[in-house]
Order: structure tokens, then C-alpha cells, then sequence
């Protein structure tokens, strides 16, 4: 599934919860503060509907390099002059072989892409109903006629000095409504029905008005708005449902409450009649706010104004601090949830007591994404190029194989003594691969099927339980198989692949260490004037194309081992071969490895 989708999905949840949370604390402090305060409070929950949609990063991840800039130089000098990496390996890496096989991309996101179109198809549907609805009212709004009666014209320019309406607004008559409302977000106008209108006792025609009329002070045009593109948005989900048909009714009290002051003692029952007239006349029209409601709702709304009592200060008090604490919680909770949503696709490097630097090369790198990172074990520095992308977990590919022959040795699959496999006689596209393999000749060429049988003979659960174990990146083997760590479902970052290659090397997952070393021995690939180098690459084709490349290792010096990995991204040239050459450049320059 994309990025987005998972994103979504696991919002959800987190909105899900925030609104049972809301709807408890709601309904603990019902009668503790005004109705107003009930209703600005449902806005806290429409807020946290954009998270989804909010293009935000882990503030953790971002603050950690951000405030370790003052320990971090400029361009490191070493670095100075390094060329950019080929595509493909240099005369200088021919040791180091490449191989690759291309995935379908379709394959691996119909499930993703199905669940989206799903889901874009239903809010299609709810857009089309909306837009039904508009125009419906639109055909009644052209066929309405201005007020005309004297004394309601008199009562409508009475109610608006009362709630200090400075603004001409127009008042329209129509036989099409059971049930005056507001409409219009730019052009705002009531809507009375004929018989409303037409209405001879002054009082029920004035609160009808101040109904009204407090909707457009109110706002609650744009507030209809919102909670229709909601509910078009959310249509999947019965919570949010739920919590904005609440909403709308909280708006309706609201206003109930505000007509309610400027009533007094004896007209406020009048007030309760007139909503029971309305009883069962709910417009239809999702953009508009009325005083008709459903029966239940007219009930609780009845019962509210029988209660009714004008606001102590204290209430006023406890219900400004309520509002203000839900929105301060909103504020607070809108940086994280897109990082909760995506804690899988990223990895927040743990900062105590480390030294971590940042280093420039955007010149090497030059059209690729990605970054380097680097671990002097004696000196215990980091190094890290480009820190939002060394924090960002993607496909392992051919790397995952330093650990599945590790698992294969913990799991008496294959021993360091007797690794050999007989090959099939399955042709590959590569001559390395159609032959007899052992764990070092299958390391060096990344021969697939010989980490693949190893898989299949462990068993999917021994593969889980292993990556769980060592905390391999997002420990999602749930893919198929003989492919998960292919441009599928496990992935992992730059940093923890050197993090993984510290605890390795010095075998801080407790396994035996004879099994440790026979991974280790796997690895060597050349040994140089300063040095040994040990590594793998590998390189993730999608569509036949080369889109992501690493190469992550570590140099043995005589008193010090440098870990480094380098991921490139690209959409093509991104190979192996290429991150390998990029990283022995950087390598030199800093006088880590001289062949």
C-alpha cells in the first residue's frame, strides 16, 4: 500500500480515539459549562481531521541533528574533491559482483491501490449526493421572493439591532420549506417558509429570526462547510459520523442558548412550543443551519432549555478553559500523528551521549536522494550525510542477506563448515548463479536463490521471529516469501544498517560467535594498504529499472573499524555499483581505505 494509504488508515485509529476521549470528557462536563463551550469544543475535533492530509515530519528526528549543528562542521575536508559515482563498478570494485532482479510494481501495490480506489470511489458517491443537495436548494433559493410583510420585515431589522447585525442581510419566503434556515457562505440569506412568514404572532416569528440569526453570527456557514467535506472525506468511518452529527447538534443548542438570553423568564417556554412545532421539519440540505430537528434531537434540546440558566462567570470560566485546553491538545498532537502514521518508514536516531556531525555531499550525490552515513568506532563520532533520508527506512534488497545467513547458521539450516548447496539447474540471467553455491560464493555474487531456499527451509515464523529479534529496521516480513526484502515489505534505514553492523561485528545479539564470524568471513572483499574491507551490496529494480542502490560494510584498520552504509535513490542508475563507488570515494578521502 502507499505511503499515504498506510498513513491514512493508521490516522484513523488515532482520530477514532481522540474523538471517544472528546465525547467522554463532552459528556463529563455537561451541565459544567455553557453550550457554547460543548460546541467550540467539537472544532478541536475537526481540526484533527486534516492531520492525514498535513505534510509534516518527525519533530524528534528533526530537532536531534538540528540541535547537534552546533557540534557539527561544514563540509568535512577530506571530503573535498571527490567525483561523482558511476553507474557502474570501476576498475577499482570489479571484486564487487552486482546482481539484481526486477520486480513488477503492480503486483506489490494491488492491494494498496485497491483500498484507494475504494475509497475515492465512496467519496465520489457522497460528493455527487452533496452536490444533488446543492443545487435542489439552489432551485428553491431562485424561486423563493423577498419578505414582504411589514411587520416581519420590522421584527427581522428588531432582531438584528439585538445581536448587534450591522449588515443588510436578505430575508427570502418559500413554499418549498418546512423549516426556516441560513444559508449562503458569501451571500448569506434566511429562508423562511410561507407559513412562517406569514405568521401573525410576533413572538414565534422573533425567535424563529434570532435563531437564525445567530447562525450567521455564529459562522456556522463555514463551519457546514467543513463538516460536509468531513463527512465526504471520513465517509468509511462511523466515529467521525457519529461525532458530526453531534457537532450539528451542538450547533443547534448552541444557538438555542444564545436566543435563550435575550428572552425572558416567560418567553423562554414560548421558545420550547415553537422548536416542538418544528418537530420532524429537518431540512435536507447539508448546507444550511436550522431551528427544526429530529425528535430525538428536538428532546435533548428541550430539555436544555428547560434547564436553562444564564451563564455564571465561573461557568464561563470552566468552559473558556475547557475550549482552550482541547485546542492546546489538537496543537500539541498535530506534529506527531503523521510520524505515529509513518513510524514504520522511519527511524529516530537515539542521540544520548553520541556525537553525531553532518557532512555536505550533495556534490557526489549530484541527481541521487539519499545519504552516508559513518561510524568511527574508536573515536565513537558519527557522521551523517542528508539526515532526513538516513532516517528514512527503505528496501534492504540484497543486503538482508548478511542477516538471513546469520539465521540460517542460528538456525542449523547450514553450518560454518557445511554451507554448500546444490544448485538445480534453474537457469539465471547470471552465469555466477548457475552453479553449486556455499555461503561465501553465494554472498559475493547475491545469489537470490540460495538465501531464498534458506528462507523456505526456516519457515516463515523463524524468519519473523529472527528479524524481530535483532530489531531488523520494521521487521515486516509479511511479504511473500521468497521476495519480502525486495523492494516489498521489510525495509530498513541507512543508520540502523550500520547500527546492525556494530552490534555484528562485535556480536551484541549473544549468537555464536563461530556462526558471527562465518558471516563476517562472507563479507571480505578486499584487503588494501590500510586495511580490510568487508561489505555488500545491493540494488533494487523496479519495472527493469535501477531505482535504489547500497552498499553498507566496514573497514578493519589495525586499532579501529569505520561502519558506513550509503543508500542512493534514483529512477534509474541507482544501482549497487554505483553506491559502492560513491562510498569508496568518500572512503579514500577521508584516508579510511587506500587499496
Amino acid at each position: 500500500m502507499s505511503g499515504f494509504g498506510i498513513r491514512f488508515l493508521i490516522s484513523n485509529l488515532f482520530i477514532m480515539l481522540f474523538i471517544s476521549i472528546l465525547m467522554l470528557a463532552k459528556r463529563l462536563l455537561q451541565g459544567r459549562i455553557t453550550e457554547q463551550a460543548q460546541y467550540a469544543m467539537d472544532f478541536s475535533f475537526l481540526s484533527l481531521l486534516i492531520i492525514p492530509f498535513l505534510p509534516l515530519e518527525s519533530p524528534d528526528f528533526l530537532n536531534l541533528l538540528a540541535g547537534l549543528s552546533s557540534r557539527a562542521g561544514a563540509v568535512a575536508p577530506a571530503a573535498e574533491g571527490i567525483s561523482r559515482a558511476g553507474a557502474s563498478a570501476s576498475a577499482e570494485s570489479t571484486w564487487i559482483r552486482d546482481f539484481a532482479v526486477s520486480v513488477d510494481s503492480r503486483t506489490s501495490s494491488t492491494a494498496g491501490m485497491i483500498l484507494i480506489a475504494v475509497w475515492l470511489l465512496g467519496a465520489a458517491v457522497m460528493g455527487v449526493l452533496a452536490l444533488l443537495a446543492y443545487r435542489r436548494l439552489s432551485r428553491i433559493e431562485r424561486s423563493s421572493l423577498p419578505l414582504e410583510n411589514t411587520d416581519a420585515c420590522r421584527i427581522f431589522r428588531q432582531c438584528c439591532g439585538e445581536l448587534g447585525i450591522n449588515k443588510t442581510l436578505p430575508v427570502f419566503t418559500t413554499p418549498y420549506l418546512k423549516s426556516p434556515v441560513m444559508t449562503g457562505l458569501f451571500r448569506p440569506r434566511v429562508l423562511l417558509p410561507l407559513h412562517a412568514a406569514l405568521c401573525s404572532d410576533g413572538h414565534t416569528l422573533r425567535c424563529i429570526l434570532l435563531h437564525e440569526l445567530n447562525h450567521y453570527v455564529r459562522k456556522d456557514a463555514a463551519a457546514n462547510l467543513l463538516m460536509n467535506l468531513a463527512g465526504i472525506v471520513y465517509w468509511f468511518n462511523p466515529l467521525v459520523w457519529h461525532a458530526l452529527r453531534q457537532m450539528r447538534n451542538d450547533r443547534e443548542t448552541a444557538c438555542d442558548s444564545g436566543v435563550l438570553a435575550l428572552l425572558d423568564r416567560n418567553e423562554r417556554t414560548g421558545y420550547g412550543h415553537i422548536l416542538i412545532n418544528f418537530a420532524e421539519k429537518l431540512t435536507l440540505f447539508p448546507f444550511t443551519s436550522g431551528i427544526g430537528g429530529s425528535m430525538k434531537q428536538l428532546e435533548k434540546r428541550i430539555r436544555s432549555i428547560a434547564s436553562y440558566r444564564p451563564a455564571s462567570p465561573t461557568v464561563r470560566i470552566r468552559g473558556a478553559a475547557a475550549c482552550i485546553l482541547s485546542a492546546a491538545l489538537v496543537a500539541a498532537f498535530l506534529p506527531f500523528l503523521p510520524s505515529f502514521a509513518e513510524t514504520d518508514d522511519h527511524y529516530d536516531i537515539e542521540t544520548d551521549g553520541k556525537t553525531v556531525e553532518q557532512i555536505d555531499l550533495s556534490s557526489l550525490f549530484g541527481s541521487y536522494d539519499g545519504s552516508f552515513v559513518l561510524y568511527n568506532a574508536g573515536a565513537d563520532i558519527w557522521e551523517i550525510y542528508n539526515e532526513k533520508d538516513a532516517g528514512t527506512r527503505v528496501s534492504p534488497d540484497s543486503t538482508y542477506k548478511i542477516y538471513d545467513a546469520l539465521m540460517a547458521l542460528e538456525s542449523g539450516i547450514i553450518t560454518p563448515d557445511s554451507s554448500s548447496m546444490t544448485w538445480d539447474g534453474t537457469e539465471y540471467g547470471f552465469d555466477a548463479w548457475n552453479s553449486d553455491q556455499d555461503l561465501t560464493t553465494a554472498m559475493q555474487n547475491s545469489v537470490n536463490w540460495y538465501f531464498q531456499s534458506l528462507d523456505r527451509q526456516a519457515g516463515r515464523d523463524t524468519v519473523a521471529d529472527f528479524y524481530d529479534r535483532i530489531g531488523y529496521g520494521n521487521r515486516d516480513t509479511s511479504g511473500d516469501i521468497g521476495s519480502y526484502w525486495m523492494e516489498s515489505t521489510l525495509k530498513i534505514s541507512p543508520v540502523e544498517q550500520v547500527e546492525l553492523l556494530t552490534e555484528l561485528y562485535y556480536n551484541e545479539f549473544g549468537f555464536s560467535q563461530e556462526n558471527t564470524d562465518a558471516v563476517k568471513d562472507s563479507l571480505k572483499l578486499s584487503y588494501g594498504q590500510t586495511g580490510t574491507l568487508s561489505g555488500k551490496t545491493g540494488t533494487g529494480m523496479v519495472d527493469g529499472k535501477n531505482v535504489n542502490g547500497w552498499f553498507v560494510g566496514y573497514v578493519e584498520q589495525a586499532e579501529n573499524v569505520y561502519f558506513f552504509a550509503v543508500n542512493i535513490q534514483g529512477e534509474e542508475g541507482a544501482t549497487g555499483s554505483a553506491a559502492s563507488n560513491l562510498a569508496l570515494s568518500v572512503l579514500r578521502s577521508y584516508g579510511i581505505w587506500n587499496e
